[in-house]
């Protein structure tokens, strides 16, 4: 599974989405709230210079109301990777966005009047805003563009004549990684597991102190589950999935970051079975071997299929090959 499904999924649950958005661009405070919020279509059509329809795909975006009047449409872009086009992608989400809103005021007064082509839109008619920002996953800084200058290549003796004719663009581009722990208990939605995680994936010992912090509770587990499952590349978030939403569905009422610690540690102590009892039944089969028995009969008794005796087989060979290579070279070196 990739990493940009996961994130969407996590981010299309509207608490997170409003979590996330309070949190990076109002420095916590609960301005928007998820009843407020409504989810919109990802893929945005729009006709370019000639005419063509064309689409732009977005990740995630919401628009905000309150007491039934438009307040925004926000928009949620996942970068697992540096893009070093950004601020063009960004640009390009913005006027499809805007552009969207221009078609749907045509539509509803198409059928009472024409618009001139040179206007547009009535004068008086006016659009919402549209406020996007970035989730950089990644563990290394930005190093890429933040802003559409930075893409720009312009002469020195013309920079001092050109930058003010510029209309720059800046995007908001937030480094999970990077974002300290104040900044992180700000976040009061299943996100605030996913920040952690992130600000110390490089440190195993820490990042299992807060994936084992039982009082946390998880209210989208399936969500969260599938993007530590993308993000950690540790197949035990994926292995235990069934069993925490079985559990849930039982009715046991609230997922904690306790029984997801607890069923990563049964999963562990699993697959170390599983390994122990893979390690015995192989030097079963190589002891066998070493008694000239032959693969068709170690398979018969074993119930191991031919193939894997054959390959046992070929290892024995190869590490004794080795061996043999390595008393040679020892030998002359002495």
């Amino acid at each position: 599974m990739g990493k940009d499904l996961p994130a969407k999924n996590l981010l299309n649950c509207p608490d997170v989405f409003a979590d996330i958005t309070n949190v990076n661009l109002f420095d916590g405070e609960e301005l928007l709230l998820p009843e407020e919020l409504s989810a919109m279509p990802t893929e945005l059509v729009y006709k370019d210079n000639y005419g063509t329809m064309r689409h732009h795909y977005l990740d995630t975006r919401m628009k905000a109301e309150e007491h039934q009047t438009d307040i925004a449409v926000f928009c949620i872009e996942n970068q697992s990777g540096v893009s070093n086009i950004m601020p063009v992608r960004d640009m390009g989400y913005q006027y499809s966005n805007y552009s969207e809103q221009i078609r749907e005021i045509q539509r509803k007064d198409g059928k009472k009047k024409e618009f001139p082509v040179t206007e547009g839109i009535d004068r008086d008619q006016k659009l919402i805003p549209v406020i996007s920002l970035v989730l950089y996953y990644g563990q290394e800084p930005w190093n890429g563009p933040e802003k559409l200058s930075d893409l720009l290549s312009v002469p020195e003796d013309w920079q001092e004549k050109l930058d003010p004719l510029i209309t720059d663009h800046p995007v908001r581009i937030i480094h999970l990684a990077a974002q300290d722990e104040e900044t992180r208990a700000k976040y009061k939605s299943d996100f605030r597991h996913i920040a952690d995680y992130l600000a110390c994936a490089g440190d195993r010992e820490e990042s299992w102190q807060y994936i084992s912090d039982g009082g946390r509770e998880i209210c989208h587990p399936e969500e969260y589950l599938d993007m530590m499952a993308a993000f950690s590349n540790d197949t035990r978030f994926a292995r235990i999935k069934e069993t925490v939403l079985s559990k849930r569905n039982e009715g046991e009422e609230r997922v904690t970051m306790f029984n997801i610690a607890e069923e990563l540690e049964n999963v562990g102590r699993q697959k170390g079975v599983e390994e122990g009892r893979e390690e015995g039944k192989k030097e079963v089969i190589c002891n066998m071997l070493h008694d000239e028995q032959s693969p068709e009969l170690i398979s018969k008794y074993t119930k191991e299929p031919l193939e894997y005796i054959y390959q046992v087989q070929q290892e024995m060979m190869q590490f004794a090959r080795e061996e043999i290579v390595y008393e040679i070279e020892k030998k002359s070196k002495d």
